[in-house]
């Protein structure tokens, strides 16, 4: 423990000292490499973690030095426990962690000076190691402390207080790292949203609430038209939205609510978006255009929406999803129905679905649970 802490510290040393440091000196320079809110995105938390780190070895260091006859695991144990609750700091990196290597992605590729300056660090750093490599270390670390006192436990004799000062630890690091893996699910779906929304004209979807189950391209095709047209579809927790490139741009043409009304952040798409609720998901086949489609039925007084996928596991794919998410939110509605007739809100639709719109399309629905677990379940998340 006290050889990997060391080793941990001095990656985040070189971290602030090759990297955070220059970069912050370098923004009051005419051209600098990085502007200050993308060197506060990159780093987030570094030197926090490095302060900890450094004060976790020096605790450790301090205990084997003045105790090197008669070292106990116990002193681990109490020193991981009382310094638990400074691992928020953790689950604030790790949560920011999809943003972080999304922003470093993009600024490789589109900012040539970034890319020297780092090539010019990993050629003078000792180890070589891309920064990617670094910023991933805290992550690791968390696990490390769990494994190392689960092996500790497992060559403890169970009823020593040595064991229950290692039980505490762990029951506490555990605790930390799940919430940890928690923010970074969250962070990753966070992330993908805005991706999607950035290659979007007009659209806002990012809220912690939604999450995107599938996405990919499909044929178009409408009934009484021969026209066909390629198109992106997202599948959300909450609502598919499918759009076509216009112009170079990629423009939503609807938006179909996929669950039961919940305090949910909407989605906001530009006028001219076809908005309804999904009904039903039913096979179709059309020998012009292909045998792997399906059709979404929505509105009544609208015409429905005939999908064409590229094969049939596609096709099994997106029909799969589809359904398990109406299957659970019919499910749903119907348990939050009031007994006494009459009762609740104003619905329409086949699910009894209220829906709203505001310029284009707004609509703000969250699925239910069960219906991701379905998604999840089935592989497609």
């Amino acid at each position: 423990l006290v050889q990997t802490e060391a080793t941990y510290v001095e990656s985040l040393r070189i971290v602030i000292d090759d990297y955070i440091n220059p970069l912050k000196k370098d923004e009051f320079s005419q051209n600098p490499i990085l502007l200050a809110p993308e060197i506060d995105l990159l780093f987030l938390r570094i030197e926090e973690l490095h302060g900890l780190a450094t004060f976790i070895h020096s605790q450790l260091m301090e205990k084997m030095n003045a105790h090197a006859e008669s070292l106990r695991v116990a002193w681990v144990g109490d020193l991981l426990y009382s310094v638990a609750p400074l691992f928020k700091i953790y689950e604030k990196y790790i949560a920011n962690f999809a943003a972080t290597s999304s922003k470093l992605e993009s600024l490789c590729l589109n900012r040539p000076g970034f890319m020297a300056f780092l090539e010019d660090v990993r050629l003078k750093s000792a180890s070589q190691l891309p920064l990617s490599a670094y910023l991933i270390k805290p992550i690791q670390r968390l696990m490390q402390y769990k494994l190392l006192l689960e092996k500790m436990l497992q060559h403890t004799a169970s009823d020593s207080n040595d064991a229950l000062s290692l039980s505490c630890a762990l029951t506490v690091i555990s605790d930390w790292a799940t919430r940890c893996n928690d923010a970074e699910l969250s962070g990753k779906r966070l992330e993908a949203l805005k991706n999607i929304e950035r290659s979007l004209h007009g659209v806002k979807v990012v809220s912690r609430e939604r999450s995107v189950l599938y996405q990919g391209t499909l044929s178009l095709s409408r009934p009484c038209s021969a026209q066909v047209q390629q198109c992106t579809a997202f599948v959300f927790s909450d609502a598919v939205l499918i759009a076509a490139a216009v112009d170079g741009l990629l423009i939503p043409s609807h938006l179909l609510l996929l669950g039961p009304v919940q305090h949910n952040p909407c989605i906001e798409t530009p006028p001219g978006t076809e908005s309804g609720t999904l009904n039903s998901v039913e096979d179709r086949t059309d020998d012009a255009v292909g045998s792997f489609g399906f059709e979404l039925k929505y509105d009544e007084s609208k015409p429905s929406l005939v999908l064409f996928a590229s094969d049939n596991d596609d096709n099994l794919r997106w029909t799969s999803v589809l359904r398990s998410l109406l299957q659970s939110a019919q499910k749903d509605f119907t348990e939050s129905q009031p007994n006494e007739p009459g009762g609740g809100d104003q619905h329409n639709g086949s699910l009894g679905l209220a829906s709203t719109a505001v310029g284009g399309a707004v609509l703000g629905y969250a699925a239910p649970a069960a219906a991701v677990t379905l998604v999840q379940g089935a592989g497609f998340s």
